[in-house]
Formats: structure tokens, sequence, C-alpha cells
């Protein structure tokens, strides 16, 4: 797992949401980029079955 990936993981684990994690990867890859890694990285963990299920709490 890459830092990247990692970081991802561990904001996902907080209850960020998409936009508050996309903000935090500004200050470590390029804008254009950010998107596309997070929904990418989440995708292929779902794909992959890293990711079986999941909650949405109440805000």
């Amino acid at each position: 797992m890459s830092e990247n990936q990692a970081m991802l993981l561990k904001l996902l684990q907080a209850g960020k949401t998409f936009s508050e994690i996309c903000g935090d990867f500004t200050s470590i890859m390029p804008e254009d980029e950010i998107v596309n890694f997070v929904a990418g990285t989440i995708r292929s963990w779902v794909d992959e079955g890293i990711f079986s299920a999941y909650q949405i709490s109440a805000a």
C-alpha cells in the first residue's frame, strides 16, 4: 500500500466525506489528479473485495 493509499484509508476510517478527503490531498498532489486518485482507489478496493460492506452514519 502506498503512502497516499494509507492516508486515504485513515481518512475513510475517520469518517471524512469525499469532499473533505479531496481537500486533505491538496497539499500532497496536484488538484487535477485528486478526484481520480480517490475515486479510483476506492473503486479498486471495492472491486478487489477489500471493502465488502459500508455503513453510512447520520450527519
